[in-house]
This record gives structure tokens, sequence and C-alpha cells, in this order.
């Protein structure tokens, strides 16, 4: 039988669970929220609520025991997110953004405290002044030379060099597919929401680098998964059983 928690309990379970990063990257930790069918969004770029009030709370306290906190561009674009803690204790997470082309706007939210610094990552082509707006605004531009295969990785290695030791990755679909496929996530923690809405499904499976389930390489599992019900919601969480693969930097 799956136990009732409180979000205070349940983060202090999980935060038994954070270890140390390895091969030079930090501790990453995947969540994220879905429908019974798996979606994450009613429509792709629309903000939608799933997550209950108690989950909600979960994911706070969980961002208070992080060193960074991360999403693509996407995301930015699409919610504006603040990537805070609000009304737990605890220091708010850095930002970081992975936004090869270098979209996010300077007007954005995550902008909003003026000391977080939110780390952007981008490639190396894109033009200098649009380096130069996101530095005004507050953030601190990183250039990857490589984009396509081991881009991620070279990410990861630079937030290391940054004192970030652990990593909280929010999303949306396409970057917490390439977290999986790549073999980057040390734990997983996923709310299911009591709800049947289609929408769209994260690209979890399919062709290309963020195939989590290609040939020869098999599907992810949680390694020994615990549960609990915060309110209507069921969280799952627990070690991914990775296999070793490389992917790219999410547009």
């Amino acid at each position: 039988m799956v136990e009732r928690s409180t979000a205070e309990t349940l983060a202090q379970e999980i935060a038994g669970t954070i270890g140390r990063g390895h091969s030079g990257n930090p501790w990453i930790t995947l969540s994220w929220a879905q429908s019974l069918d798996g979606a994450i969004t009613a429509r792709r770029g629309t903000p939608t609520t799933l997550s209950g009030d108690e989950s909600m709370e979960l994911t706070h306290r969980l961002r208070a025991m992080y060193g960074a906190i991360l999403v693509g561009v996407g995301t930015i674009l699409s919610d504006d997110p603040r990537l805070t803690t609000r009304g737990v204790p605890g220091n708010s997470p850095r930002p970081v953004v992975l936004d090869r082309e270098l979209r996010t706007p300077p007007t954005a939210r995550l902008f909003g405290d003026g000391y977080r610094q939110p780390i952007v990552f981008h490639s190396n082509d894109v033009p200098a002044e649009r380096v130069a707006t996101l530095t005004a605004a507050g953030a601190v531009c990183e250039a990857l030379d490589d984009t396509g295969p081991g881009g991620l990785s070279a990410a990861m290695a630079r937030l290391t060099a940054h004192g970030v030791d652990t990593l909280m990755v929010e999303g949306g679909g396409t970057v917490l597919a390439a977290f999986l496929a790549a073999g980057l996530a040390d734990l997983l923690v996923v709310t299911v929401a009591p709800v049947v809405m289609g929408g769209y499904r994260p690209p979890f499976g399919g062709d290309g680098a963020t195939d989590v389930a290609a040939p020869g390489r098999g599907a992810v599992r949680i390694a020994s998964p615990r549960y609990a019900y915060l309110g209507d919601d069921l969280i799952a969480f627990g070690a991914p059983m990775r296999g070793a693969s490389a992917s790219g930097l999410p547009s």
C-alpha cells in the first residue's frame, strides 16, 4: 500500500538519497509532473498546472536543496518562471538555461532578484550583441564549442567549475529526454496527477539522440522505486538504471 505523506516529510526522505556527482559532473536530479497518460502540458508551449498544492510545495522544498536549477529556453519563453523557492525555508537555486540560439529575453523573471546570476549555455556562433544584452541583464553567458554529441556533458563540467555540485532539472520535455538519453541523471522525482488529458508528451522516445530506449540501450527504469501520495498526486522517485550514450545541447 502506498502511504500518504507531507511535503516536508517526503522532501526529507528524498534529501537522504542525494549524493555526490561523478566524472566531474554535479549530482543531477530530474523532476517533472505528468498526467496519467504521460502528458506534461495540454499543448506544447502553453503552461498547464498539473500538480496539487502539496506537490508544488514539495517542488519548492526540493529546489532549496540544490545549488542550481536547469530548464531549456522553451520553458523560459512559455512559462517565464522565477525558478525560486517560495514560502519554504532555504535559498533559491542558481538558474541555468540551455539556450543554443540565445533567445532568453533580458526581461525574463529569473533575472528579477539581481543576485543569482543565471548561467546561460549557448552555441559559440550567436551574435555578440545577444551575448552583450544578456550579460548586461545579469547573466553569465557560456559558449559551447559542441552543441552536438557531448555538448550536455561539457555543460555539466562547466557547472562544476562554477561550484555547482547539485543540480535539479525541471524541463521541458526535450531537455529531460536529453539528460535521460545521455545517462546524466542520478535521481528521478516524478509527480503523477490523477488526470487524463491527452496533450503534449515529452519526446522520451522516437528517432535521434534523445531516444531513451534506442536499440541496445534498453528502457530507463527506476531502481527500487519509492512511492508516496501527496494530496491526490502520486510521487515516484529513485535512481535510474542508466546506459551509456551521448546527447546534444537542446535548442
